[in-house]
């Protein structure tokens, strides 16, 4: 993975968390810092996880790694120490489309439009590269306030081996 300077200096021991910005069925999500610069630090105990549960993570690993699209999460690095295994992610801006959609309601149907856009364009290129999203869901899409979608959840995206 290519690592821009500040992201190639972090470690795990040098990111300051901040609060617990989601909770997963096995993972939270931390807001931390590092250098000024912030990020989205999702923590998985390795503590009870189930074979399908660590192929789950090495499937989201390889797709969050391979599958480069400005609406889907970027992820920056992994870590893992004696008690967790840690994603580094962007810190996406905005909130679930399902919390946006309980307070707002109704959407003009413009908006409407460039989000259903952006949602099939993003399956389109993940499909395209071999990959099947599996958990499409209100929960799992950001919309930041310029109306960009991004998907945050790829937990069980996975690829497709070809058939011969």
């Amino acid at each position: 993975m290519i690592k821009n300077s500040t992201e190639s200096e972090i470690t795990l021991e040098s990111l300051e968390k901040k609060l617990v910005i989601d909770f997963g069925h096995r993972s939270r999500v931390w807001l931390v810092e590092h250098r000024h610069n912030f990020y989205a630090l999702k923590e998985v105990p390795k503590a009870g996880l189930c074979e399908a549960e660590v192929r789950h993570l090495f499937e989201e690993k390889l797709a969050l790694s391979s599958l480069k699209h400005p609406n889907i999460i970027k992820l920056i690095t992994t870590f893992k120490d004696h008690t967790n295994i840690y994603f580094l992610l962007e810190l996406a801006k905005g909130a679930p489309l399902s919390h946006i959609l309980k307070q707002q309601r109704r959407f003009p149907l413009e908006q409407v439009q460039s989000i259903a856009l952006q949602i099939a364009s993003t399956l389109s290129y993940i499909h395209t590269e071999g990959y099947i999203y599996r958990d499409l869901k209100l929960s799992n899409v950001l919309l930041d306030d310029t109306g960009k979608v991004v998907f945050v959840d790829l937990g069980l995206c996975k690829k497709i081996e070809n058939e011969k």
